[in-house]
């Protein structure tokens, strides 16, 4: 199972791989207490069920990752009964919406963004940002991200309270952002007017950050002035 535990006191996986007498055990007792939906594997649900709880009573955020992730080429990673299931009865805090997979399993994502909110179901969303290779285009380096809304840096928090929208960055295309309406619209005016600036001035600082830990140590002070200007660029922009 690809279930995402941002935040958590304690590893699931640990609990899974090295308890798997009491994880069975427990698994079993569900099956008295959970109502299984039709048409869903038994076993899958009740599994997913027990990480959900597990993750929760840890106080991690629980985020359901890319239903259409095409495994190996054949199946998807989540039937859509399954992932109906999930979102509907809540075994997730947020929906990732966009991962690194190519456009077509993305829009399906979308469209079953829009079919459970078309029945009245409101999800937080991300973006996924993980990449497994810098090298080539199989899920590459930035192609989903998520823009996240915080004054207190409370990022899980933030995301429960639907202070999230996902962004897709489709190569040289402009970024499509997805989620609520009023933030996308705020997001798509962030990204024309705010981080190109924004960007420009932390290359410049990379730049310099990469000599310096290779030895041109007098560059701290000029590393530590475009910091300021940085700071500078984001409180003048925002009126603080």
């Amino acid at each position: 199972l690809h279930i995402v535990n941002i935040g958590g006191k304690k590893s699931i996986n640990e609990i899974y791989l090295n308890e798997p007498e009491t994880v069975e055990k427990e698994i079993q007792l569900l099956k008295g207490e959970v109502n299984v939906p039709d048409g869903v594997n038994e076993k899958e649900y009740l599994h997913r069920f027990w990480v959900y709880k597990k993750v929760k009573e840890t106080n991690g955020l629980v985020i359901f990752p890319h239903p259409h992730w095409l495994v190996r080429g054949l199946r998807w990673h989540c039937s859509p009964k399954m992932s109906e299931a999930i979102i509907k009865n809540g075994l997730c805090d947020a929906f990732e919406i966009i991962s690194g997979n190519p456009s077509p399993q993305n829009n399906l994502q979308v469209s079953l963004y829009d079919n459970m909110r078309s029945q009245g179901i409101e999800l937080p969303v991300v973006g996924s940002t993980d990449c497994h290779d810098v090298l080539n285009d199989t899920n590459p380096f930035n192609a989903a991200s998520t823009f996240i809304f915080t004054e207190n840096s409370n990022i899980k928090q933030a995301i429960l309270d639907g202070f999230s929208v996902a962004a897709e960055h489709p190569g040289s295309e402009p970024t499509r952002f997805y989620g609520n309406y009023r933030l996308v619209r705020y997001a798509r005016f962030l990204e024309n007017n705010y981080f190109p600036i924004h960007t420009n001035l932390c290359s410049c600082s990379g730049l310099l950050i990469d000599d310096y830990v290779n030895g041109e140590f007098y560059l701290k002070e000029t590393i530590e002035l475009m910091e300021k200007r940085i700071l500078s660029h984001e409180k003048s922009f925002f009126g603080k």
